[in-house]
């Protein structure tokens, strides 16, 4: 996003003394700064499931904001199904070379807690699942997202 920059207006009014104002309606540029920002990009290794089989998800997340991110956390409830169950410690982080595990926060809904990003840095997140009985036999595919946050000195992203 560099060089790009985003504009908005901003309306607001004035209530006060009587006179105080002309004008109780102006609108203002506002030039707002793209420092914050992270990409994030989510695979799957599998495009076909089965009861029984391993479905690993991969997810790629780079700063490309030119702050510091701190308390990045990654969350995955598989689009509400409850026919995925997390394989306990197949998580894996990739930063900077190194192959480190992840912290779990939680499992329903799967939230892992990641290491800080500095500006213009990555890191990937690799997990596994397992496909478990309880899938119904109507369900060919699902759609799920992940949501990652994080914060940095000036905002919560």
């Amino acid at each position: 996003m560099g060089g790009e920059s985003n504009t908005n207006l901003i309306n607001y009014s004035f209530v006060g003394k009587e006179n105080f104002y002309n004008s109780t309606f102006e609108s203002v540029p506002v030039k707002l700064k793209n420092e914050n920002d992270l990409e994030v990009k989510r695979e799957v290794q599998n495009c076909c499931f089965a009861v029984g089989d391993i479905i690993t998800f991969i997810v790629s997340i780079k700063n490309i904001g030119v702050g510091y991110f701190a308390g990045l956390r990654v969350e995955d409830n598989f689009g509400g199904q409850s026919f995925l169950e997390y394989v306990a410690g197949s998580g894996a982080v990739y930063k900077n070379g190194c192959l480190t595990k992840p912290e779990v926060v939680s499992v329903l809904p799967l939230t892992f807690s990641l290491l800080p990003l500095v500006a213009n840095e990555s890191i990937i997140l690799t997990y596994s699942c397992k496909v478990t009985n309880s899938i119904p036999k109507s369900i060919s595919k699902f759609c799920s997202a992940v949501e990652v946050t994080g914060y940095t000195t000036n905002c919560t992203i």
